[in-house]
């Protein structure tokens, strides 16, 4: 189990993993998974409309699907996500 201090010493250790912005896309998926209680592959489908954020305090996440990263050669398209509804809940 995390506690509180070291997700935050984690959220601050991978902003500095690779270059061009790869460390905050990685602090913003540690963060929605540990705050918000998102599998990986909810967090990896939230878009900017799904996110209600006030200027303080607490928002809102409007989850409606995950994008589950598989092996390019099990998709129809050859991407590597594919969209997916949640788990055990209807859209």
């Amino acid at each position: 189990m995390v506690n509180p201090r070291q997700a935050q010493e984690l959220l601050t250790a991978v902003t500095y993993v690779g270059r061009r912005g790869r460390g905050r896309r990685l602090m913003a998926l540690f963060a929605c998974t540990y705050y918000a209680a998102l599998r990986p592959a909810e967090a990896v489908g939230l878009r900017v409309q799904d996110c209600h954020l006030p200027t303080e305090g607490w928002g809102r996440l409007t989850i409606d699907g995950s994008r589950p990263e598989v092996n390019t050669q099990w998709t129809d398209t050859g991407n590597a996500h594919v969209e997916r509804g949640l788990k055990h809940r209807g859209r």
